[in-house]
């Protein structure tokens, strides 16, 4: 009984402490969904726009940030961005990703845990945090660890 308290305590302690270390990325704080990509180049000037999957196909790059001890590349994804004639203030912040290596996932699940509580639901490749604003889904998918980040609509709801 008594190994069993300190183990409990001991993890407590080991969770809280890894909470308090995770803290968010600079400039995230002010970043919100539906933001234009002019707008969130003022919050975030190192944002470039590079091509993703087609030549016609953009996607918003910041640079890499590290979770845990693991690198992660960061793409922002806008609604609006595929309509002729469109600029960067008529595209409008909808998705964040983060990719890394497979293996990232396992070592970064402890921190997202200590940010987020415990999943909403979770499978052997898959878990998704349903937040009041913010769906996050963590999956390993095509030897990619990949974190996502979109709002959270009425359908979100596990």
């Amino acid at each position: 009984m008594r190994r069993a308290a300190i183990a409990f305590f001991t993890l407590v302690a080991t969770s809280a402490a890894l909470a308090a270390v995770v803290q968010d990325i600079a400039g995230w704080a002010d970043t919100r969904w539906g933001m234009s990509f002019y707008d969130l180049r003022k919050t975030h000037p190192d944002l470039k726009l590079e091509t993703r999957y087609s030549p016609s196909s953009y996607v918003g790059r910041l640079p890499d940030v590290t979770i845990g001890t693991k690198p992660f590349q960061i793409y922002l994804q806008f609604d609006g961005m595929e309509r002729a004639g469109s600029s960067g203030g008529d595209w409008f912040l909808k998705r964040v990703e983060l990719q890394s290596t497979a293996t990232a996932c396992y070592y970064v699940a402890e921190t997202l845990i200590a940010k987020y509580g415990q999943p909403t639901k979770q499978e052997s490749e898959l878990t998704i945090w349903v937040l009041p604003t913010t769906t996050v889904r963590q999956v390993i998918s095509l030897g990619k660890c990949i974190i996502i980040y979109y709002p959270t609509d009425k359908s979100d709801n596990l």
